[in-house]
């Protein structure tokens, strides 16, 4: 099934790019720059699709004056984040923050569009390179700005410690054993045969989120996936990709560091500098490091249930296969937690 083309996190720009290019032919094309030229009043030159972005179709519009990013999100879960998330960006900006995504609104002042049933959002186009090749201190500094923001009365959704995506994971897991798919196959082959380094994970994973569902304080506005979505272009720095934001601990943006204790070293000293008087919290850095390790496999989960598209299954079942790899990134961090106290 295929469901209005929703594409997923961990499927990646790779997956992206094959489905529009399979299932987005020219009569849609046409549909959606006759709607975005209605909703935002623009005079488009051209419109195609953009490498950018995981969770749904990515596309780049030049305009006689202008160039400017569209992200739409049609699936269920992803699409109720992404509109969710359209105040909270929208605030940051006005509270200073000019180093992330910028919104552009509706001719009636709209902060999103529906389009055939997704949610549209345009943006003012970053130029640069999507890339991870930066000064760790650069981020740590506006990120330490963004935790100085006031959140007494945001509106948005806040961390419970809860372990959701270890059990979506498992239940949609269950629900593949029924698919012929020889890709499925090979992905449930591969699952396991990691099922005891899996269920570690699970065990470690429920035991740090009861000890951490107590502290509540120390909350700020967070995007869960900071590092891996930056724009370089020369001495402009841009975060992008605010889908995801919650109000919880710095450690759901900075777990990914936790390998190297000289990197949470200067981000304690970063954060002090700034006037945020906190040290990371290991507790809550082992519970969001293995949460984000299920994550990655219930969105691969999700990604095989929703496409029937072989190609599209065997991208993911590749991108499983090198997740599970001992070389990848995570285990780095995975390895560091994993002699963490209880």
């Amino acid at each position: 099934m295929i469901n209005n083309g929703s594409v997923f996190t961990s499927v990646g720009r790779e997956c992206c790019v094959i489905f529009v290019e399979k299932y987005r032919d020219k009569a849609y094309i046409s549909q959606l720059k006759l709607f975005i030229e209605a909703k935002y009043g623009l005079g488009i030159r051209h419109i195609a699709a953009a490498k950018r972005g995981y969770h749904g179709e990515t596309w780049k519009i030049d305009t006689e004056c202008d160039t400017y990013f569209v992200k739409l999100v049609y699936f269920g879960p992803h699409k109720t984040r992404y509109m969710n998330s359209f105040a909270i960006v929208e605030y940051m900006n006005q509270n200073g923050i000019d180093f992330i995504s910028k919104i552009i609104k509706t001719i009636d002042e709209q902060l999103y569009s529906i389009f055939n049933d997704g949610v549209l959002g345009l943006f003012h186009y970053v130029e640069g390179e999507h890339t991870e090749d930066y000064q760790l201190s650069d981020l740590f500094h506006k990120l330490a700005l963004i935790y100085k923001i006031p959140v007494q009365n945001v509106q948005i959704k806040v961390e419970n410690f809860n372990t959701s995506y270890m059990d979506e994971y498992y239940t949609n897991l269950a629900k593949l054993k029924a698919a012929a798919s020889p890709s499925v196959i090979e992905a449930l082959s591969l699952l396991g045969g990691n099922s005891k380094l899996i269920e570690h994970y699970a065990d470690r994973l429920m035991q740090f989120a009861s000890k951490n569902k107590n502290d509540l304080t120390h909350f700020h506005i967070t995007s869960g996936d900071v590092g891996g979505n930056v724009i370089i272009h020369g001495e402009q720095f841009t975060i992008i990709d605010w889908d995801h934001l919650i109000l919880a601990p710095m450690e759901r943006d900075v777990w990914p560091y936790l390998h190297d204790e000289k990197q949470i070293d200067l981000l304690n000293e970063i954060l002090e500098s700034e006037g945020l008087h906190y040290k990371v919290n290991q507790d809550r850095l082992a519970f969001y490091c293995y949460l984000s390790f299920f994550y990655y496999l219930h969105e691969y989960m999700s990604g095989l249930l929703e496409f029937d598209d072989e190609t599209v299954r065997e991208a993911i079942a590749n991108d499983i296969k090198g997740y599970l790899d001992v070389s990848c990134w995570i285990y780095g961090n995975l390895n560091k937690v994993d002699q963490f106290q209880l």
